[in-house]
C-alpha cells in the first residue's frame, strides 16, 4: 500500500488537490461537530486560501508553515491529493514553551483511511522540518483536536499523543462552544 501513495511538500500547483481534501474532510469529518453554516462558509473561499497559502517551490511558505500532501500513484487516480498535513511552530503560547512544535492539521480522505497515511505524512513533515534532529527537549510537538472528533483522538492516543491541555471555545467551531484538546508528544512520533 505505500508504494500506491508519495507523500511530499505541497506547493501552488497542488492547490486545488489540497482544497479539495480539506472540503471534503471538513464536510465529513465534522458534520455532527461543527454547524453546516460555519463548514460551509470557511469551504466558500478554501481554495483562494490555500493557493495563497502554499509556496511556489520551497516547502515553507513564508509563514514557516510546511503542508505536506498525500498523492496517489493508483491507476486512475495519478497525481490525485489524497491527504494533507501542516506543521510549523506552536502557535498558542499556552503550549510554546514546552511543546515548541505543533502539527497545525492533519487530513485523509475516508476511501484512503486504514492506510497508514496520516502517520507517514507526520513523519515526512518532521524530517523536512529537521524536527528529528533537535535536541529532545525541543522536539515536543502538540496538535489541537475537538473532543469530539474520536476518529482523531483515537488516532494521536495510538501514536503516543496524551492530553495536556484542553479549553472550551468557539474558535473553529463558529458560533458554539465545543471542547478543544491539545494533544501533546514528548518527541515526535517515528
Amino acid at each position: 500500500m505505500a508504494a500506491e501513495i508519495t507523500i511530499r511538500f505541497a506547493t501552488k500547483a497542488d492547490a486545488a488537490g489540497v482544497a479539495r481534501v480539506y472540503t471534503e474532510t471538513w464536510t465529513a469529518a465534522f458534520q455532527n461537530i461543527v454547524p453546516q453554516d460555519h463548514i460551509a462558509a470557511i469551504n466558500a473561499n478554501r481554495y483562494e486560501r490555500v493557493l495563497k497559502s502554499l509556496p511556489e517551490t520551497e516547502p515553507v511558505n513564508s509563514d514557516g508553515i510546511l503542508t505536506i500532501a498525500a498523492v496517489s500513484t493508483l491507476d486512475g487516480l495519478e497525481g490525485q491529493v489524497i491527504g494533507v498535513a501542516a506543521f510549523g511552530s506552536t502557535r498558542d503560547p499556552k503550549y510554546s514553551p514546552t511543546h515548541p512544535l505543533e502539527l497545525f492539521s492533519l487530513y485523509v480522505l475516508p476511501e484512503f483511511h486504514g492506510r497508514g497515511v496520516p502517520l507517514r505524512m507526520i513523519r515526512k513533515g518532521a524530517e523536512l522540518l529537521g524536527w528529528y534532529s533537535l535536541d529532545p527537549a525541543k522536539a515536543k510537538m502538540v496538535c489541537q483536536v475537538f473532543e469530539m472528533n474520536e476518529r482523531a483522538m483515537a488516532f494521536y492516543k495510538k501514536i503516543g499523543g496524551s492530553e495536556i491541555g484542553r479549553e472550551i471555545t468557539s474558535r473553529y467551531s463558529g458560533h458554539v462552544d465545543r471542547v478543544i484538546i491539545a494533544m501533546g508528544w514528548d518527541s515526535v512520533p517515528a
